[in-house]
């Protein structure tokens, strides 16, 4: 598996891993799914006795390998931009005591 396909509704608040819809080898596969799964509804188990559901508005395509964003469908998820939006660098802080 070298490519994740992470989609959602272009608002939704929560997102980051659970994002997270398939995974495929190839690119062409990736973009193929990643293109096709826009206007699509995608049921989310809960924990508790109702599932809920989403219309996916926007679908990313991340690359392992180079960790990249290579594909990217349908509407720009809110709060975020289109390009930029990766973490390039991750600092950590100590606790204030």
């Amino acid at each position: 598996m070298r490519y994740l396909i992470f989609g959602g509704t272009a608002f939704y608040a929560a997102g980051g891993a659970r994002d997270l819809i398939e995974t495929a080898d190839s690119l062409e596969v990736a973009e193929k799914f990643a293109g096709g799964i826009i206007g699509a509804t995608a049921i989310i188990a809960n924990n508790d006795d109702e599932d809920s559901s989403c219309k996916i508005e926007w679908s990313h395509v991340l690359d392992l390998e180079t960790k990249t964003i290579v594909a990217k469908f349908g509407a720009r998820p809110y709060g975020r931009s289109w390009d930029g939006d990766m973490v390039t660098a991750l600092r950590l802080y100590e606790p204030a005591l």
